[in-house]
Formats: structure tokens, sequence, C-alpha cells
């Protein structure tokens, strides 16, 4: 099941969109669906799940889904003609993915690895580790809360398929869906 069927938030269809590509490369990249949701809450309260908006703050040079900034995740985002990558929300998604495989993913990974499925938790580590605002505390606390606006269940089901992104996998899943039909 795709996280969008399962956020209740009202979203319009371009915000839609961003969270089947957040999904998508969370899945891709072969990380649970709690983090995927507790992504798409992070990507709603930095950005709107607007890919092009770039941040209001006097002095601050962050742009995209994630709010990457220029001089932390956004690092080199930026080509020589002025082109933005991080406007693109497949790259800047992946960046962030980076973010959350590295060791500022750590408490995620303990944290799921103890069997804790609360989506709130995964968008607390979420804010405090892999966005790390200034206040990491208070801003961790408000997108837990936020959590429930998307997920009032606090959990989110699991993918029906993975994403099959090589031929063999395509191969395996195709011969898969054969058998069950």
């Amino acid at each position: 099941m795709s996280l969008r069927s399962q956020i209740q938030k009202p979203l319009t269809a371009q915000q839609l969109d961003m969270v089947d590509i957040i999904d998508r490369e969370f899945s891709k990249a072969g990380l649970p669906p709690e983090f995927a949701a507790a992504a798409v809450v992070n990507a709603w309260y930095e950005s709107k799940l607007n890919p092009e908006i770039k941040s209001g703050y006097p002095g601050e040079d962050s742009v995209g889904l994630f709010q990457l900034n220029i001089r932390g995740a956004g690092a080199g985002m930026v080509l020589a003609d002025g082109t933005d990558l991080r406007k693109d929300p497949v790259l800047n998604t992946q960046r962030i993915i980076e973010e959350v495989k590295s060791s500022w993913g750590n408490k995620m990974r303990n944290e799921y690895d103890s069997g804790n499925r609360n989506v709130s938790r995964y968008s607390y580590h979420f804010a405090h580790d892999i966005e790390r605002p200034a206040d990491q505390v208070g801003q961790g606390n408000k997108r837990a809360a936020l959590t429930l606006e998307f997920f009032p269940s606090d959990r989110v089901t699991g993918r029906l398929l993975p994403v099959l992104s090589t031929p063999k996998k395509i191969a395996v899943g195709l011969l898969s869906l054969s058998l069950l039909s």
C-alpha cells in the first residue's frame, strides 16, 4: 500500500506527486515505510511539499522539498551555470536519504531495530538528527505532533511489492505476479 493512500491530511495533486517521489525513493533505497512517512511529514513542514521553494529566512540559502542548505546537505548541488539541483525533487530526496543512511540516521535505525513502528518517533528523529534545525527538540516535537494529522493511527502499512529497479528484479517480480494470477 502506498503512503499516498494512507495520508489523512488533505493535499493537492502536486503535493501527492511529491509524496509518491519520496515514497518511491525511500523504497528504492531499502528504507522502511515509516522512514518515508516521517520524510513526508518533514518535507511538508519544510516546504509544504513544494520542490521549487526557497527559504525566506534572511541569510539562509535552503531550497527544495527538504530545504537543503547550500552549506549543509545541499553542498555541491548548485552547478557553475547556476542550475540548482536542489529544486529537483528526486535529487533532493536522494540527498536527504544519504543523510538518513549516514551516522545521522543511527537513532532512527536503532529505534526501528528495537521494534518501534510509531511514525511520530521517526518524524521526531528526522527533524532532530537529519534536518538539524537550531531548536532540534522543539522542532522534533512539532513534527511528531504533525505526524498525527497525516497518519492518525501513528502507523503505516508496508509496501505490497518491493520497488523493481533492476532487470533481474523486474523479471522476478513479473514471474511472481504471473504465478499469483
